[in-house]
This record gives C-alpha cells, structure tokens and sequence, in this order.
C-alpha cells in the first residue's frame, strides 16, 4: 500500500473537482490532469538540471508508455519524475565547481523521502556517492546520513501504520511462503532470476518503450525498432565529454543499478508468483525505467560523444512526435476499432 505522499496530485485534482460541484468521472479526469502536470513539472526541473544527456530524458521523458502513465492516475508519475529529477541533481551536483549548500541538502533529502514513501525505493541512495566527498566538505558521512535518515524514518513509520493491510497482487502468491522458498533454495533462485529475465527479455523491451492499455496494446513495430536508435542519437549527441564519469562513478551506478534491478525483480516474485514458479510473473519494462538515466550516464561517459546539434535534436523531435501519434492511432484502434484492418493487440 502506498503512502498518501504519492497521491498528492491526483488529491488536489479530486479537490478542484468537488469545489466546482463537478461528476465524478470529471473529478477523475481531474486526477488525471493534475497528475500529468506534475509530471511535467519534475520532467522540466529534470532537463534543465542535468548537465548532460538532456535529450535523453527528453525520451525517456516522452516514450509512450511514460505518457501513458503520467496522464494516469498511477503512482508512476511521481516515482519517474521524481527519479529522473533526483539523479538530474545529483549530476548537477558531482560537475558544479563550488560546495554543496543547505538548499541541496534539503532537496535531495525531499526527494529521497518522496521515493522512499512512494514505493519504498532506497536503491537511490548509493548514488549520492557520485558527489565527490570534497563537496561535501567537513562531517562527510554524518551529512550523507542526514540526508537519507528522513526517508528511513518514513519508511519506517508508514510501514507500522499499514503493517497488517497487505493484500496479495496474486491469488496464487503468497509473499511469506516465497521468502522461505527463497531462504531454502538461493541457488535455485538465482537460477530463476537469470532465466526469467532471458526469457522476459523481449517483454522487458517493448513494455519499456510502451505497450499500451490494459498491457494488451503493442504499438508499430517500426516504433520498438526508431526509438532505440533515437536513444543512441542522443547518448552520441549527450555533450557528456566535458562530464566524464571516473571509474568509480561508473562502478557505483553499474553495481547500484543490478542491484536494484535484483530487489525489484524479487518483489515481483514475492508479490506476483506462486510458491517456487520457475518463471518471474509481472515483469515489466516500467518498473525499471529509474534505472535507465544512471545507465546512460555511464555509457555516454564510457564513448566518444559530440557537442549537441540542432539537426539532430530536430531530428528526434519529430520522430517523437510521430511515435506518440502512433501510439495514439494504436490505442484508438484498441479501443474504438477505427482500423479494424489492423491488430495492435498482443
């Protein structure tokens, strides 16, 4: 169960509805706006404040599966904005000349806490090692700590006042028997873990990039092939030489981001699965979109990347554009059989 924190916008939207006496399906759609507008929002604060690899989350920003969710109701919005927001900052803050202030510190600190109280995702927290200890200045760690103790903290007290709520994602699982599964059988699992993400591979994909409505609406297959092509344009075109990454940086991010992918793999197992299933249920491409951004920060910084270019950035604005209005024809079709020629559904 997740915290009112993630609920914030989608609450106003609800509140606006009732004070101008609105329906109910209004106030949804309410919801719904306002949630996008925070959405766009943090993806603002996001490009403006990364140094580098800004039209890469321009696209991470605009893929059609991450438009779908930030005009949702779902609690995605703030996990993608607020993680593409906090590792923006945090690569502002590694490549700034002077110290860290006050202001920084409180701000990573908010969005640490709204992570954490989002869907209790700590994996971020290791990235704050990427600020290079003399920004710090004195009191290193102890200032490290103050930063993420609001989130533990919230974490904790959240998970006590829900503690006793859960309910199964999955009739078939049960989350107490899966972690004694796994206590018994780490071989096993791990052995579960890497065949399913291999056999998950291609689905991890496409639901990155976007399959649609109710996860039953794949786009063209023209957009699966562009828009990983339009991500190498960006990484090429990240300006990333005068912000390179040591090897270090780059070690943190690589061992942070497996294991990340790791926990969030086995809540799937944990939540989604039957007892001992040989198969992870529930993987998706979304719930690893955070990880993207660390990632391409190392792989702009590991080759040989050029200034940004306005051809190339027009380029990709208008092959955005026209795979959201695929995705757009896709769901109409879905949804409205327009086309009935044609099946989007997968």
């Amino acid at each position: 169960m997740y915290s009112p924190i993630a609920y914030t916008a989608q609450s106003i939207g609800i509140i606006c509805g009732k004070l101008l006496h609105a329906s109910p399906m209004l106030m949804f759609y309410l919801a719904r706006l306002f949630n996008l507008i925070l959405y766009c929002i943090l993806g603002y604060y996001a490009v403006k404040s990364t140094p580098f690899l800004k039209l890469a989350v321009f696209l991470i920003l605009l893929s059609p599966m991450n438009i779908s969710l930030g005009a949702s109701c779902s609690t995605d919005v703030t996990l993608i904005g607020v993680s593409l927001l906090l590792f923006a900052k945090i690569l502002k803050y590694t490549f700034k000349d002077n110290s860290l202030s006050i202001k920084n510190y409180i701000l990573l600190s908010v969005l640490l806490f709204i992570l954490a109280m989002t869907k209790h995702n700590f994996y971020f927290i290791p990235l704050l090692f990427l600020i290079p200890k003399e920004k710090f200045g004195t009191k290193y760690l102890l200032k490290i700590f103050a930063i993420i103790l609001p989130a533990i903290v919230g974490c904790i007290v959240w998970s006590r006042l829900i503690s006793g709520l859960y309910v199964p994602l999955n009739s078939d699982a049960d989350m107490y028997k899966q972690v004694d599964f796994i206590i018994h059988n780490p071989l096993k699992y791990i052995w579960i873990l890497i065949s399913s993400t291999f056999v998950k591979a291609f689905r991890l994909f496409i639901t990155s990039i976007g399959v649609l409505g109710w996860q039953d609406t794949k786009l063209d297959n023209l957009t699966y092939m562009i828009y990983p092509l339009l991500a190498g344009l960006s990484l090429i075109y990240s300006g990333a030489k005068d912000y390179i990454l040591k090897n270090y940086q780059k070690y943190i991010i690589i061992l942070t981001a497996i294991a990340a992918y790791i926990m969030i793999t086995t809540y799937l197992y944990l939540a989604w699965t039957k007892v001992g299933g040989s198969i992870i249920e529930g993987l998706n491409g979304k719930y690893y979109t955070p990880l993207l951004l660390p990632l391409f920060a190392v792989i702009a910084s590991s080759i040989n990347t050029k200034q940004p270019d306005n051809k190339i950035y027009n380029t990709v604005y208008l092959f955005t554009a026209l795979i959201l209005a695929s995705g757009a024809l896709s769901l109409l079709t879905r949804f409205y059989d327009i086309f009935p020629y044609m099946n989007y559904k997968i």
